[in-house]
């Protein structure tokens, strides 16, 4: 999970192009669920979810730890932490998410994009 907001000259198509890895992962995964701050759309939270058993984390974050620096490279010039970036958990007591100050979305720029190709 990431929260980012982007920088001058960026948008948010800017940043989904940056979000996806120029090669599959080679593990099923789903993702970048988005959503904009509704009071400032230039925040981004992103969400990806694998599929992984915990005892293969190791290993295959090891094999894609090149490919995810240079991704988070792409990410980096494009959006930087936000101030509301912290630690989370799920948290299913909060409700449908328009109680929050985020919009949440998959929109058609990021349908038919996967991890696994």
């Amino acid at each position: 999970m990431l929260v980012r907001r982007l920088t001058p000259g960026k948008t948010y198509d800017d940043f989904v192009d940056a979000w996806y890895p120029e090669k599959g992962f080679g593990f099923p995964g789903r993702g970048p669920i988005l959503a904009r701050n509704l009071e400032d759309d230039r925040e981004i939270l992103a969400i990806g979810f694998i599929d992984l058993e915990r005892d293969q984390l190791p290993a295959t974050m090891g094999r894609i730890a090149a490919q995810e620096s240079v991704r988070h490279d792409r990410i980096d010039e494009r959006s930087k932490m936000s101030s509301t970036s912290r630690p989370t958990r799920p948290c299913p007591e909060a409700g449908p998410a328009r109680r929050g100050k985020f919009g949440v979305g998959q929109g058609p720029a990021t349908e038919g994009r996967g991890w696994e190709r």
